[in-house]
């Protein structure tokens, strides 16, 4: 009789035993399957992606995925103000070439609540010119660059450090406008140069024309120039910090 109790109990230990473990592998079971199933659950509330790239603009694609009320997006680490509900295309110009660039999108709720923050990085293209100058998004090469003088009609001397395009009518030069009794040479000496677009006397400015046979002035920026030896390295950025024209070489 007591051997008969000892199986018994045996008996229902290894049932409950067996009941526990298959409850626990269904358990394990249904998580799986629940992850599974939600293909999204892992996406960013905000999908960012590039849509077209070149060496001076990214297009980037901006989708609201996950639920939210509405999402920013932008530029940078901040967002503009703007609103969305759809997904939306915006085409980011005057970019540097091969440079990465941060975009971001942030989803909140109805409360104006953040849900969560995305950030991506998109990298512009390399240029096909090692030396350049460029018109908004377009670039052109780099025939060669010199330096000159010329005397204005009011006595002043107009010294032009000027870069000549492969094609016809393309040219970049940033001028220095001197006193009328300074002695000027054509020589321009390492340093950097700061320009505008203002009138006083002396002065530096930068001027352009990419064959159109319409100059246009780039309101500030400035010019580095490095040297070694008879080989200038020469940088001239605007007041966005963006490169328009890039040179190394001699000048005639």
């Amino acid at each position: 009789m007591k051997n008969l109790s000892i199986s018994v109990i045996a008996i229902l230990t290894s049932i409950l035993i067996l009941f526990t473990g298959c409850e626990k592998d269904s358990l394990n079971d249904d998580n799986s399957n629940t992850s599974g199933n939600d293909p999204e659950s892992n996406l960013p509330h905000v999908r960012i992606t590039l849509s077209d790239s070149g060496p001076g603009f990214l297009q980037v694609k901006f989708e609201p995925v996950g639920e939210m009320a509405y999402f920013k997006c932008g530029k940078g680490r901040y967002p503009s103000s703007l609103k969305h509900t759809t997904p939306c295309n915006y085409r980011y110009g005057s970019l540097n070439p091969n440079r990465e660039y941060n975009f971001s999108g942030i989803s909140y709720d109805s409360a104006g609540r953040v849900i969560e923050e995305t950030y991506v990085k998109f990298k512009t293209q390399q240029t096909p010119y090692a030396d350049y100058m460029r018109d908004g998004d377009n670039f052109y090469p780099i025939a060669y660059a010199d330096m000159r003088i010329e005397t204005l009609a009011n006595y002043h001397k107009k010294k032009c450090l000027r870069f000549v395009g492969t094609e016809t009518g393309c040219w970049f030069q940033v001028a220095y406008i001197s006193r009328a009794y300074e002695a000027v040479t054509k020589m321009w000496d390492e340093g950097t140069y700061y320009f505008s677009d203002n009138s006083n006397v002396p002065r530096y400015y930068a001027e352009y024309n990419m064959g159109t046979n319409s100059v246009k002035y780039i309101d500030d920026g400035k010019l580095v120039i490095q040297r070694s030896g008879d080989i200038f390295n020469i940088k001239v950025t605007d007041g966005e910090n963006v490169v328009v024209v890039q040179f190394a070489g001699q000048l005639q």
